[in-house]
């Protein structure tokens, strides 16, 4: 009596499978980068080469002798400033 009213719902499986890529894809990139950013913050990493020397030292990896760490000129007299602020602070 109702065979003649039952329509199977529309199915694609290339949309299937397509909706299926892109949900697999978003939620690896999102764990990867949630990782990458979590690193970042539990060891207070700021610039890519800080991640570069971080995570070599979290492998047990030798640290290469060619970083430079030198700062520009302006670079070094704002934090020359705010370290003879701080310091004064504590003198008082």
């Amino acid at each position: 009596m109702f065979q003649l009213n039952y329509k199977p719902p529309p199915f694609s499986q290339r949309s299937e499978a397509m909706s299926a890529l892109t949900f697999a894809s978003a939620a690896s990139i999102g764990t990867f980068s949630t990782l990458v950013f979590g690193f970042c913050w539990a060891f207070d990493v700021s610039t890519a080469r800080e991640f570069v020397f971080k995570a070599r030292e979290f492998m047990g990896l030798p640290q290469t002798s060619d970083t430079d760490t030198s700062m520009d000129e302006e670079t070094a007299s704002i934090t020359k400033q705010l370290q003879d602020l701080l310091s004064s602070d504590k003198d008082e």
